[in-house]
């Protein structure tokens, strides 16, 4: 079986010779990296100074149409560069004001697959 990477948290496992869960389906690996580029900010990633969106650090106020704008045109720009084994189609950011809450819905292309996934992200600004 193939690995493409260490699944986190990480977990050892019983599989002979693993040592850790992995991710073996290419759509858990893009799914991972798109969160990762997501909530990861600049800075953090050693040796990838640009590497991340920081959308908690963003989301820290109640997002106005022009963050949200802002924080669209990073995913996609962050997306086209680290993660090139996908295309983008749609780029989705709404608020519940009411609850206090932002939705992120993303949907896109597996390039080697040529398969369409979705991606969703709920973030409470309460917390």
């Amino acid at each position: 079986m193939k690995y493409y990477t260490v699944k986190f948290p990480l977990e050892i496992t019983n599989e002979k010779g693993a040592g850790y869960e992995n991710l073996s389906e290419l759509k858990d690996v893009i799914s991972f990296n798109l969160k990762s580029v997501l909530l990861t900010c600049p800075g953090e990633r050693i040796s990838e100074p640009t590497f991340g969106v920081c959308l908690r650090k963003r989301l820290f106020e109640f997002p106005s149409p022009a963050i949200i704008d802002s924080i669209s045109s990073d995913i996609r720009s962050q997306v086209s560069f680290y993660i090139p084994s996908m295309t983008l189609l749609n780029v989705g950011i709404s608020t519940e004001p009411d609850k206090n809450m932002v939705k992120i819905k993303i949907s896109y292309r597996i390039n080697s697959l040529q398969e369409t996934e979705q991606f969703e992200l709920d973030f409470d600004l309460n917390i």
